[in-house]
């Protein structure tokens, strides 16, 4: 009789390994891995269970065989004793029959007679032979039997065989969830101890670090309502009356480099030796400079970088 084996499902381990800049929460992957184990452990105990009601199926089904196998060859054996029997009631009546063929061959009416006993004894000779040959066949039929047992015995050794095997497995299997269990024990220890601390995680900036390191928007509207214009010469942000050193039209809003800029006078002076500079940065025209004389390119500007 065929039994169903029950075989476990084999471990994914994809997603359960812990690994450097994990998303997913340490415990979250073990208590996964747990469960895993646990279910794996009772699949195991699952196929054990199965190859003992095999092996038991297969015991019992060894047992009737040969029982079978035992009845059948005492049968044999009383058939052939039956027949040897027969036989031999049949060889005595041949031998009577031929006395009363020779009785009878003495007289001639029995002549007849004599050649029907005959020919019963060769019939009888000829269903001891049919009988011979039945017995033969079941002898044989016997032998095929034992083998089929013995071949049974070999299957159950088998299967005797990979019991064991799947009873160390699992051995095997508990062993390693123990482990697991002594490892989570240990994990969960060492996630308390961190938790414990008073700074747990130091990689991170808190928030009351950030308050402290930087301005609220309180501050910053504070500290520009009170933002005065720089009172630094020639700083960025201030204003300057300049001339223009060469002779180019500049209208307001336009710019131009530090370095065709000097500081001057409202006067008709357009002596070089006048002037003060060149000046650095970049400036914007917040007036007019005409492109002619040097009094017409006297105007005022702004730094802007």
């Amino acid at each position: 009789m065929p039994f169903t084996l029950v075989k476990p499902t084999p471990m994914d381990w994809s997603g359960k390994r812990i690994v450097a800049g994990d998303q997913v929460p340490f415990i979250t992957k073990f208590e996964a891995t747990q469960d895993m184990i646990a279910a794996f452990v009772d699949e195991c105990r699952q196929m054990v269970d199965s190859i003992q009601q095999g092996y038991d199926q297969m015991i019992e089904q060894m047992n009737a065989t040969q029982a079978a196998a035992e009845q059948a060859a005492e049968d044999v054996e009383q058939t052939g004793l039956d027949r040897q029997a027969t036989a031999a009631d049949r060889e005595q009546t041949g031998l009577n029959a031929q006395a009363t063929a020779a009785d009878r061959q003495q007289t001639g009416e029995d002549r007849a007679a004599v050649a029907a006993d005959r020919q019963q004894t060769g019939e009888d000779r000829a269903a001891t032979a049919a009988d011979r040959q039945q017995t033969g066949e079941d002898v044989t039929a016997t032998q095929q039997a034992r083998q089929a047992a013995e071949d049974l015995y070999g299957d159950l050794q088998a299967v005797s065989d990979a019991r064991t095997a799947a009873e160390g497995a699992a051995t095997s299997a508990a062993e390693d969830a123990d482990r697991a269990e002594t490892a989570a024990g240990q994990a969960e220890g060492a996630v308390a101890d961190h938790e414990a601390k008073a700074d747990p995680h130091p990689q991170y900036v808190k928030d009351s670090t950030l308050q402290a390191s930087y301005y609220t928007k309180a501050e910053v509207d504070s500290m520009v309502a009170n933002a005065g214009p720089s009172t630094q010469v020639g700083a960025v942000g201030t204003y300057a009356f300049l001339l223009y050193r060469y002779s180019t039209l500049f209208e307001p809003g336009d710019t131009a480099a530090g370095s065709n800029l000097y500081y001057t006078n409202a006067t008709n002076q357009d002596d070089p030796a006048y002037f003060r500079g060149p000046v650095s940065g970049t400036w914007r025209c917040m007036g007019h400079s005409w492109a002619s004389s040097g009094n017409s390119r006297k105007t005022l500007w702004l730094r802007i970088a």
